[in-house]
């Protein structure tokens, strides 16, 4: 997956992984999830988009280096955004949801 345009938010970027994940789930367990980013720029190069909310990727900007700090001065493992740690929201509960689903299937079709 590409996007349209160049993002320095972690937002952005775990909601395209969230997509892409989301569209080419099987339903299969995993093991390993991983996301590369390349075509890297100097942040001080930024194309403006009109159909962007460039307030709101601002504030996203300033809760990312918010959080850098943070993790600078007390450790990577001090902070973190809550819909990554919470597994019983988003796509860990649906995934749950759906192997769940999957074993009933399989545990009536047995008997």
């Amino acid at each position: 997956m590409t996007i349209p345009n160049a993002t320095d938010t972690t937002e952005e970027i775990y909601k395209n992984a969230q997509k892409l994940f989301t569209e080419s789930w099987k339903g299969e367990p995993l093991r390993l999830i991983g996301v590369a980013l390349t075509n890297l720029t100097d942040e001080s190069f930024e194309q403006l988009s009109l159909f962007e909310d460039n307030e709101k990727k601002e504030c996203y900007r300033k809760l990312d280096a918010t959080m850098d700090e943070i993790r600078k001065k007390f450790g990577n493992d001090k902070i973190t955004r809550a819909s990554i740690m919470n597994s019983s929201t988003g796509i860990a509960k649906k995934a749950r949801a759906q192997i769940k689903n999957e074993d009933d299937k399989e545990s009536r079709t047995v008997e």
